[in-house]
């Protein structure tokens, strides 16, 4: 193979992010288009497709096993909180820039810079030299967003947006008050994405079908309100919450609820690790002191 050009530019770790992103967005797109087919042939065979139909092979094609792991363990490192990445946007790295072309410095000083971000001379000399003056601080610092702002346009964040327009913050913490830790994990998975459900599982490579017993694809929505497997276990859900009222928002994210949907998640039997939990809040002393 013959290079072309070498090092013809260099991409900061956001765009690089952005480029994952964008990338498997597009074959997850693609892939629930194929799921889409695959559901329409259960529902004309009466049967789930076999393995190594068609649909697997191209699905297989579109997400090849080695590229999905290694997109997914770079997209996984970058989103770690530890990087500046996960408080930056496009517009603010472009004003660094901009304010970086005052300087004497390398490409290689400026993309260090907008990589690791540093807020204070002593690293600031690490990665250039000469350094930037002190009065070249207050830039860095604009080009980093506040956490809730950052949040709110990770595209990791999709999820827990569908069920909550909250930022992670007080209001978070007040609905696992009082639960056990399984209960809270299960919670936190069902409200981020992250759950033993096929169309979380597919996400991850983890299972080679998005697709419920039922046919449909098993998302959170499918599993609580849609899904006919589970009618009796939704039944009893909705003697506590007003039928007209259900709805992932009102399952997930209000503390009065919490409880009940966590009851019909176990219950439903979909979630084996989390069964004998109790739901139940524990019983409290005169005085308000729970009774361990």
């Amino acid at each position: 193979m013959e290079t072309l050009n070498v090092r013809a530019g260099f991409l900061c770790n956001h765009e690089v992010l952005t480029l994952l992103q964008a990338q498997r967005d597009s074959r997850t797109k693609e892939v629930k288009l194929l799921s889409a087919a695959k559901q329409a042939r259960v529902a004309k065979l009466g049967r789930k497709p076999y393995a190594n139909e068609q649909e697997d092979e191209e699905t297989h094609r579109l997400q090849p096993t080695e590229l999905h792991t290694v997109t997914f363990e770079c997209i996984k490192y970058l989103e770690e909180s530890v990087h500046p990445i996960r408080r930056q946007t496009s517009s603010s790295i472009s004003k660094l820039l901009k304010a970086l072309k005052s300087y004497d410095l390398t490409k290689a000083e400026r993309l260090s810079i907008v990589n690791l971000a540093p807020l204070d001379l002593v690293h600031i000399v690490v990665v250039a030299s000469p350094p930037p003056p002190p009065s070249f601080l207050p830039s860095l610092t604009s080009s980093l967003s506040p956490p809730k702002t950052r949040w709110r346009s990770q595209a990791t964040a999709k999820a827990h947006r569908r069920v909550d327009s909250h930022a992670p913050s007080k209001h978070t913490l007040r609905l696992h008050e009082g639960l056990p830790r399984r209960l809270s994990s299960l919670l936190t998975q069902l409200r981020t994405g992250r759950s033993h459900l096929r169309a979380h599982l597919f996400k991850t490579h983890v299972a080679s079908d998005p697709l419920c017993d039922c046919g449909a694809l098993e998302t959170t929505a499918h599993f609580f309100l849609e899904c006919t497997l589970y009618e009796t276990e939704r039944a009893h859900l909705r003697t506590e919450i007003a039928p007209d009222k259900l709805g992932l928002a009102l399952l997930l994210s209000q503390r009065k609820h919490v409880r009940a949907t966590l009851r019909f998640a176990i219950d439903s039997g979909r979630f084996p690790r989390f069964s004998g939990t109790t739901t139940t809040p524990p019983a409290t002393r005169e005085g308000g002191a729970s009774v361990s």
